[in-house]
């Protein structure tokens, strides 16, 4: 409303300047009036003509904007940057950023190199007139000597809108320079040497998990999250963690994934510190993050970019699909694996959020190499039955490879060779599901009260 107010403001004053100047020049030639009136229709029709061209290229050309501004936010925003950094996709995003903007620049760039030209033809044709306009004002002294060199110097002032132009252009540029910042922080992680990923390192032979006497507190806060936490996780091994919100279980996941670098302790696979070779770490890992990103390219991209290494056919992909109740998601397409979906997608085919689960539970599995599965929630945006079939697929989807399960959901439990109960950034109980039961502790508690919503 303000600005509004302002803009009218402005427009009011520059009329009483345009009626004001109509009025004095019209005392020095009522031609200089005419031929300056005239010099504002080629600006006027420019205008009119770049303003449609500009509505056109933000309607029609917006997607290519808007899809770029995506993949950079999909690098940079909380809610993937798990996802982006454990599977290394600074690299495929930054490919895919680029490959949109190209396509977006060469349009924008057409057309600003035709707007410059036209402004530059009206620049000449306005200096030209502002000539004409001093050796007419020239002429008019001369008829009329009484006229007086006064006329002479009001109508040279007019070289003023000169510098308004030029103040214009300096403004712009300084802006762009400001926004080039922005960009750099798209590329920011990339560069850390911290981030460095070797893609063919081998997975370490050995896999299985220890936390020794692991302390974490986030930036920025004073509460530790985990204490003096020590675990060990055999080969293997099924294991959930499982305990109230903000008991420490994501962060686990956390420093496991090497996402963060504990305050003190070490966490280790395979009896090596995750960070003493973090591309081998990530190799023997896959994750299907609570917060998992929903990348705005085809099915097929959007489950096998967890590893560029592989190269699975469509059956291979089919048969993850179908082990987690995803394969009628596939199928529904009209292009099928290759089916471009996404809030951007051109016919706006998104996803619901429990499809999006089932993807980010294939683009995990697609990972087959990896030794270790890092599950955080995988079924919280599922309906019952769809989790149930999740279940009953388990021990086949983790076969041979060492799980850990985060849920707060406790019917997994029953599944899974091992417990750990989280309480205030320890473990307070560790045990199978009817040993757990028996000691009619925290997690026997847990148990009852979720049973009590199906009775």
């Amino acid at each position: 409303m303000a600005e509004s107010m302002q803009n009218t403001v402005g427009w009011l004053q520059n009329v009483l300047t345009f009626v004001s100047v109509v009025y004095v020049l019209s005392g020095v030639d009522i031609w200089i009036v005419v031929i300056m009136v005239l010099t504002c229709i080629p600006a006027i029709v420019l205008a009119y003509i770049f303003k449609d061209e500009e509505y056109i290229e933000k309607t029609k050309w917006n997607y290519e904007s808007l899809m770029a501004i995506n993949y950079y936010f999909e690098a940079t925003w909380p809610s993937s940057i798990n996802d982006v950094r454990f599977f290394g996709l600074y690299q495929w995003l930054k490919s895919k950023f680029r490959a949109m903007m190209k396509r977006y620049l060469v349009h924008k760039n057409k057309i600003t190199a035709k707007h410059t030209l036209w402004n530059a033809v009206a620049d000449l044709f306005r200096n030209g007139v502002y000539v004409a306009v001093l050796l007419i004002t020239a002429l008019r002294i001369f008829e009329d000597p009484q006229v007086g060199i006064g006329a002479f110097l009001l109508v040279f002032t007019m070289a003023g809108q000169l510098q308004e132009v030029g103040t214009k252009i300096f403004v712009t540029a300084a802006q762009f320079i400001s926004d080039v910042r922005y960009m750099q922080d798209f590329f920011y992680l990339d560069e850390l040497e911290y981030e460095a990923r070797n893609p063919c390192v081998a997975p370490r032979e050995k896999f299985d998990v220890e936390f020794d006497t692991v302390c974490f507190t986030y930036p920025n806060t004073d509460r530790e999250v985990l204490h003096n936490l020590s675990v060990q996780i055999a080969e293997g091994e099924k294991v959930a963690i499982v305990g109230e919100n903000g008991s420490g279980k994501s962060t686990f996941i956390s420093l496991l994934t090497a996402m963060y670098n504990p305050d003190s302790g070490k966490v280790k696979i395979g009896g090596e510190d995750v960070f003493s070779d973090l591309s081998s770490s990530r190799k023997t890992l896959s994750a299907i993050f609570q917060e998992f990103a929903h990348y705005e390219t085809t099915l097929r991209e959007n489950v096998t970019v967890s590893d560029s290494t592989l190269n699975a056919s469509d059956d291979e992909i089919m048969d993850i699909a179908e082990s987690v109740g995803a394969g009628d998601v596939i199928e529904q397409q009209a292009d099928g694996l290759d089916e471009i979906v996404g809030s951007f997608s051109p016919t706006g085919n998104n996803l619901s959020g429990g499809q999006w689960q089932k993807i980010a539970i294939m683009r995990g599995l697609y990972r087959s190499n990896a030794k270790i599965m890092v599950l955080d929630e995988p079924t919280a945006a599922l309906d019952p039955i769809a989790e149930a079939e999740i279940y009953r697929n388990f021990a086949a989807l983790t076969e041979g490879k060492t799980t850990i399960l985060v849920s707060h959901r406790l019917g997994i439990t029953q599944l899974v060779d091992r417990i750990l109960v989280f309480d205030n950034g320890q473990i307070v109980e560790d045990g199978d599901h009817a040993t757990l039961i028996n000691q009619d502790g925290l997690y026997a508690e847990m148990y009852r009260a979720q049973a009590r919503w199906y009775e």
